[in-house]
């Protein structure tokens, strides 16, 4: 009888541990998930503060090294719609068309963070 009931403690404390290991294991690959989102927004919120800062307040021509600045933090966000978007704003011929593509910019910039 003592024998059954080691037996069943040893089964019951086996299914634990397991039941919990997978547990940790979706934890852990959850928390990969928000950190790598996490990462994306941080960029995005990089690129977004750059812009304002080196685009919008710009009181002439965008220097050289700030354009690379720029296109290196659009590039960090991996997102394909805002890294086309900056291209064709590059791309602008006047300043009409350059504001109407710093619009469409800044409204990719929440629908980037949200989805």
């Amino acid at each position: 009888m003592p024998r059954i009931i080691i037996v069943l403690i040893v089964g019951v404390l086996l299914v634990a541990a397991v039941f919990f290991g997978l547990r940790c294991l979706l934890v852990q690959f959850d928390l990969k998930q928000i950190y790598s989102t996490m990462k994306i927004n941080n960029n995005v919120l990089l690129f977004n503060r750059l812009f304002v800062d080196k685009v919008l307040k710009a009181q002439g021509e965008v220097s050289y090294e700030d354009r690379l600045l720029l296109e290196r933090a659009v590039y960090a966000t991996n997102d394909k719609g805002l890294i086309d978007t900056w291209h064709i704003f590059l791309a602008s011929q006047t300043e009409k068309e350059a504001q109407q593509n710093v619009l469409k910019i800044l409204s990719l910039l929440p629908a980037t963070i949200i989805d």
